[in-house]
């Protein structure tokens, strides 16, 4: 079982995360916690840890972040069509990108039919297909189904739908 670690001296304090038994730590210091037993202090450097809620509460809000900065594009809008010009998406950001090359049409309608974010839409399809380059977005041949005979068809997945990394072809 591992060991809760907490922010402050103090059982009720902030659960920073877990210790587990088996990790070596140097301990730098003690403290005799608001309970009255001893606390040590040691340097946690976890890669993961638990979010405090006062820095949910500030990057859950559109306001601390500049409109139009990277920061900003985790409050896109992704349930409505964003409204692209699509000879400008063609030119700019679906130029040599595969079988993707100039389908900005496609994303906008797919946009406005399924109520989809196109640019959402274009960003997800690039990086499933390596820049539209991928073998399931140029098309496989698929003649089973789990092992089961069916009617030979070729089929595309541009956003990896059941695909893993290890194998992309059989998921």
């Amino acid at each position: 079982a591992a060991t809760s670690v907490r922010d402050a001296a103090n059982p009720n304090a902030f659960l920073v995360g877990p210790l587990a038994k088996d990790v070596t730590i140097t301990i730098t210091g003690t403290v005799t916690g608001t309970d009255g037993a001893k606390w040590y202090k040691f340097n946690y450097t976890r890669a993961w840890v638990n979010a405090y809620q006062k820095d949910v509460q500030f990057y859950m809000n559109p306001n601390n972040f500049t409109k139009g900065s990277k920061e900003y594009l985790q409050f896109l809008v992704l349930s409505k069509a964003a409204g692209i010009n699509v000879a400008e998406v063609n030119s700019k950001v679906l130029v040599n990108k595969g079988i993707l090359t100039g389908q900005g049409a496609s994303f906008a309608t797919a946009a406005t039919t399924y109520k989809v974010n196109e640019i959402y839409l274009m960003s997800h399809a690039l990086l499933e297909t390596g820049n539209g380059s991928s073998q399931l977005a140029n098309g496989v041949l698929v003649s089973s189904v789990d092992g089961k005979p069916v009617t030979p068809k070729t089929v595309y997945n541009m956003y990896g739908i059941g695909a893993v990394d290890s194998n992309p072809l059989k998921g």
